[in-house]
């Protein structure tokens, strides 16, 4: 559903008048703004699509080539139930400047931890028997757990599920197998060759602030019983997580218009879905998504749940806008229109399309695993 707000003209039906240098000179523009991910083909042979979706990135000559077995010491997959998104314009300068915010909050219903918890299930088969298809023998789950190692490692993890509340929104982290929950540093994975002064690591916006700096205590307890517990079970670690969306949610600015445009549906979302091999030896290689996995098919119903007290606050500033836009002066207010929806979804439909999709998911990462291998 698209929702759009124009910045000059027209916001929330409030006609505007116009001001003199309103147009002149370039737009200066602020806000977010996001590609809509392509539809993907989940019945295309998974080798075609490689350099499309998939990135492997690490020692992976060293490490993909040579890995014959791995124990899973982590297991995760976060599915998304609330998210919001934003495109905010700014265009003139000084008292000419006039501001737009367009706005979307979504909240997924129909579907819960149970559902949740059984494609988490299924998935560590499909990845358990798809790394077995690709020769690398997989390390029974029991005697991970019980390894005094890995407890030792994990001894500050949570059980699952796990709720998170981060800057992409709400989501809930499963596991399988008893498998405890802990995070890791995304952007730290992969050890850096040089040093790049200034340059902070990128924010991993599906974890919390509290979360993400958890990771340090994480990252020690890795650093200091993964080496000791991979050499015990003579494999390498593999650690799995995977995102999965539930709304794609299309956010742009133009010099006049801040727009957000809406669909419920499933995507795995690149970045934070991949397969993270360690070797016993220290070397790092990660199979990962570049690109969002996404269905062009909707999983349900989207209604928008907008109250009259939301439309209420978006009318009030509105006035103030426009006010401002009269007086002149250094501060302006924001025309802004927004929208909340409720994803009702089927939990049948939901639960064939995110199997279909962390299936096909899946058989890339194996395809890519086993081109490193050649």
């Amino acid at each position: 559903m698209k929702h759009s707000i124009i910045a000059f003209l027209v916001g929330a039906s409030v006609l505007m008048p116009a001001q003199a240098g309103l147009f002149d000179g370039l737009s200066n523009l602020v806000g977010s703004k996001t590609e809509e991910p392509t539809s993907f083909d989940s019945s295309a042979p998974p080798e075609s699509q490689l350099a499309q979706y998939v990135e492997v990135e690490g020692e992976t000559e060293g490490l993909l080539k040579t890995v014959k077995a791995v124990a899973i010491t982590q297991f995760q997959i976060e599915f998304m139930t609330a998210t919001s998104a934003n495109a905010f314009a700014k265009s003139g300068y000084g008292s000419s400047s006039t501001h737009a915010n367009s706005y979307v909050n979504a909240r997924l219903e129909g579907v819960g931890v149970e559902d949740f918890q059984k494609l988490a299930d299924r998935y560590y088969d499909t990845l358990v028997a798809s790394l077995k298809a690709a020769g690398i023998d997989v390390v029974d789950q029991a005697a991970v757990l019980s390894h005094p190692e890995f407890k030792e490692m994990t001894s500050g993890a949570k059980a699952s599920p796990v709720e998170e509340d981060a800057e992409a929104g709400k989501g809930v982290f499963v596991s399988s197998r008893g498998i405890p929950i802990w995070f890791d540093s995304e952007d730290g994975f992969i050890r850096k060759a040089s040093i790049s002064f200034g340059k902070k690591e990128k924010t991993d916006p599906y974890q919390s602030f509290g979360t993400q700096m958890g990771q340090i205590s994480a990252a020690k307890g890795a650093a200091l019983n993964e080496p000791a517990l991979m050499k015990s079970l003579d494999a390498g670690s593999l650690r799995v997580r995977m995102t999965v969306p539930f709304m794609q949610i299309k956010t742009s600015t133009t010099s006049t218009s801040a727009k957000t445009d809406s669909r419920g549906t499933v995507q795995i979302e690149k970045w934070v879905s991949r397969l993270a091999f360690v070797a016993p030896d220290g070397k790092r290689a990660r199979v990962r998504l570049k690109q969002p996995v996404a269905v062009s098919s909707n999983v349900g119903e989207l209604k928008d749940v907008t109250t009259t007290g939301e439309k209420a606050i978006d009318a009030a500033a509105n006035v103030i806008a426009v006010a401002t836009m009269f007086m002149g002066g250094p501060v302006k207010g924001t025309m802004q229109s927004g929208t909340s929806y409720a994803l009702q979804a089927d939990p049948k439909l939901y639960a064939d399309t995110v199997s279909t999709q962390l299936d096909a998911v899946q058989k890339m990462f194996t395809a890519a695993v086993l081109k490193e291998k050649q």
